[in-house]
Order: structure tokens, then sequence, then C-alpha cells
């Protein structure tokens, strides 16, 4: 019996069966139609094929265990296997050579690692359009982990490979606590009512604090949504429930420091949401600034120094790593910060106080377009300051000889090195070299997996480029 796939994204295999018709089948994001093709012998007449279509079979925490079964093909019906709960639809064509045979297939469910699915899931989401995202398809996933690892590239932009580089663990977790935060990064940035924005962070904050489950999230309206990225952030918000079943299923103390990851970045964003309604929509200082950039990126980085730290045996993290990783995502989202400044602008808000006169206006406007490319430089220089802070976090954190998590570092670092690179272009100041493309990226990280002193010399050389760029431009 051959079992093969109609699309890529399937494991398959030719299964020698000796008279047995088991086989097994696995999507390796559980979700999508899975076409299967049988081919058998019937009395000793030639094999013909028949084509089963199975109706997504969820695969995900609590929904299917490996090996069990999930439905029997007749020539004319479809039996559900008496220990199935997975509801299940197949279909197939006229039995074979017109036959009313009444034996059956089993049909079972078998994980596959994910390390085996990790480079799928890289290569899968470098591919994606997070300008025109499949919003008809994110909103019909059913299947929890299938919808989180859909719907992150979308949310989570060039950290989505950092995130999924991870150990697997680690790399859900991550999953689920970026999601959380871009959720909340959703309240701030669609609810223009200071208002009901401080009301929905705070509601999505307490959901984690009851002791009857999680409460569903508050909703946002889709016309909200100005583009069709935004759309896919109202998606992420409105299905948070598939989200919370993944949370659900993480190590208790994992679940802990995620509820607090989510109170402590829902606090931070409701004092900048007071911040700028207090300030005429701008940020007054570069104090400030470093807060809010801290709440934003700086928190889900000591996140992710935390969980790094429990996967070495629950070290504490001290006083100098928090501070240093704190610095190290200010530095991060300053690339945010510099990249948007002219839709937030349009949007009414500003991070730098030199920009507060030109609130709603457009950089088309030669005299706006000036004091914006003054602003950036600005932040620029502030950013690529920070770059040691980075260093020394790596050097601290306690990896091992070959680690996924080094590599997931040294690629998250690369890929702001990157942007940087551009941002030094764009305000005419001289760039530095480094990869151009994701993928260049990426594959470098592998040696970074493997080799601590490649890893070591990668940091050292974006430090550098870093420090060098904060030169007087002469």
């Amino acid at each position: 019996m051959l079992q093969a796939s109609r699309e890529p994204n399937f494991a398959f295999e030719a299964l020698i069966t000796d008279g047995a018709s088991e086989f097994r089948v696995q999507h390796l994001d559980g979700d999508g139609t899975i076409m299967l093709q049988i081919v058998g012998e019937e009395d000793g007449r030639h094999p013909s094929p028949t084509e089963l279509t199975v109706e997504p079979i969820p695969i995900s925490q609590r929904r299917a265990e490996p090996r069990q079964g999930v439905g029997h093909l007749l020539s004319h019906s479809l039996v559900r296997s008496p220990q199935s709960t997975v509801p299940t639809t197949l279909s197939h064509a006229p039995a074979i050579n017109g036959s009313n045979r009444t034996d059956y297939i089993p049909l079972t469910v078998a994980p596959i690692p994910y390390a085996l699915r990790r480079p799928w899931l890289i290569t899968r989401d470098l591919l994606q359009s997070r300008a025109h995202p499949d919003l008809a398809r994110l909103r019909a996933i059913d299947d929890p982990e299938s919808f989180m690892w859909r719907i992150l590239p979308h949310a989570a932009r060039t950290f989505t490979a950092s995130i999924t580089l991870l150990p697997a663990d680690s790399a859900r977790a991550m999953a689920v606590a970026y999601l959380y935060c871009r959720m909340l990064d959703t309240y701030e940035d669609l609810l223009p009512d200071p208002g009901e924005q401080e009301q929905a962070l705070a509601a999505f904050a307490a959901r984690f604090g009851g002791t009857d489950g999680i409460a569903p999230a508050p909703r946002i309206a889709r016309a909200r949504a100005r583009d069709a990225r935004e759309q896919t952030h109202v998606v992420l918000v409105n299905r948070c429930r598939l989200v919370d079943e993944v949370f659900g299923s993480l190590h208790p103390v994992v679940r802990r420091h995620t509820a607090d990851l989510v109170g402590s970045m829902a606090a931070g964003m409701i004092w900048s949401s007071r911040a700028f309604r207090d300030q005429g929509g701008v940020l007054s200082d570069p104090a400030q600034l470093s807060r809010y950039c801290r709440t934003v990126i700086g928190l889900p980085f000591l996140f992710a120094v935390r969980l790094h730290l429990l996967r070495s045996g629950d070290l504490a993290v001290s006083d100098a790593l928090q501070e240093d990783t704190l610095q190290a995502g200010e530095m991060v989202q300053l690339a945010n910060v510099t990249r948007d400044i002219e839709k937030d602008l349009k949007r009414g808000i500003a991070y730098h106080p030199a920009l507060a006169r030109d609130l709603g206006k457009s950089a088309d406007d030669p005299a706006v377009r000036a004091r914006v490319r003054t602003v950036r430089e600005d932040l620029l220089q502030r950013a690529l300051r920070l770059a040691p802070a980075y260093e020394r976090m790596m050097l601290a954190l306690p990896f091992g000889r070959v680690s996924l998590a080094r590599g997931s570092g040294v690629l998250m670092l690369a890929f702001t090195d990157r942007y940087y690179r551009s941002c030094a272009a764009l305000v005419g100041r001289p760039s530095w070299p480094g990869p151009a493309s994701a993928l260049g990226i990426i594959m470098r990280s592998a040696a970074h997996v493997v080799s601590p002193a490649l890893s070591t010399r990668a940091v050292r050389r974006i430090t550098a480029a870093f420090l060098n760029a904060t030169a007087p431009a002469g």
C-alpha cells in the first residue's frame, strides 16, 4: 500500500504492510485537507487507486493522541472508530474496481517531532505575504497549535524565525507570550480613545488572575483595522481563545511567568497611553522613551531570559543581567520606532518632542520630512550606543556547546543589524557590510547553534559596527 500526499507539507512514506492496511498521516501544522492515494490489490487483480479526502484532523494538545484512531473507511460509508472523539469527515471515490468490500482502513495520527517541523515552519514563514495575508484561512483554523504557528509571522515579523529556532518547549512558550504581547499592542494601536484603550489593556491582563480559567479577551471590531496587516491583528485578538488553549498546556511555572509578563506589559502600556494623552500625543524626554521601549520589547526579552534560565536549572536573573536585557530590548524596539515614524505621525503620536508640531501631518511636506530625518538619525544613534548591552546579555547566559537558544539570540541581533544598516543609509550616514537576505541570515544561524566561538565573534562584530557608526559623520 502506498500513502502519498498531494501537498508538500505532509510527511509521507511508502508502507509495506504485508496485508495490513494501517497507515499514518500527519499535516505539519495540523490544518488543511489531507489528500491520500491508496493503492492496493483486490482478489489478485491489478491495483487501482481510491482517493480519500480527510477533512482537518486536529493533532494539538488534548485533541488527538499519537496513533489514536480517527476513522474507518468502508466501501460506501465512514464508521467512526470507537476510541475517537475527534470530528472527522471522509469521502471517497467509488469502491475499488466497483467492489462492495466491507473491510476497513483504520486511520491513525502520528506526530512529527518539532525538530523536523522547524525547517518547514521557518521556510514557510519566509514565504508568507504579510501585506496580503490569507485572512479567510486564519479565521477558519480551529486547531490551536496550527493557528498559533500560522499567525505568528504576521504578528512577530522577523522575530518569528528567532522564536521558531528555539527548543520545542521554549518555542511554544515564546510564541504564546509574543502573541499575547501583540494583542496588547493591537489594543494600543487600534483603540484611539484612551479610556477604551486602557480598559481593554487592563481587562486583558486581568484574565489571568481568576480561578475559573481564562476569561475571553476583549474583542475589536473589524472596522477598526486600516489595512491588511491590522486586519490580521484583529483576527488574532478575536481568536485569542485558541492561543489560550496552547497557554493552558504549558508548564505551570511558565504560565505564571507569562501572566506576569502580560500584567507588567499592560501596566506599562496604560502608563504610556496616559503619557501620550496628557502630553498632547508626544513622549516628552529620553527617559519616557526608554520606559516605553523597555515595556514593549524589554519585558519580552526578560521573559525569554527567564525561560532559558529555567531550562538551565532555575537560575535567578541577576540585577546586572536584568538591566542589560532591558537595554537590549530597548535597542531592538527603537528599530520599530524609527521605522514607523511617518505612520505614527499620521495617527497622531510621536516618540520625540521635536515632532510635536507635526502630529497628523504627512512626511510629504518637505519641512516635516526634514524634521523626521533628523529625529530618525538621533534615535538611530541612541539605539546603536546600546549594542554593548546585547553583547553582555549574550555572554552572561549559560549556553551549552550546542545551543539553539544561542543561535536564536544571534539571529535576533543579525536581523536588527540588517535593519539598522538600512536605516543608516536612509538618513544619509555610511552603512556597514552584512548579509542582506533573510535566508542568508538564517542560514548563518546554523553555525551559531553549534559553534560558541563563531557566535561570539558575530556578536562582537555587530557590536563594533554599531559603535563605529555612532562616530561623527565626516
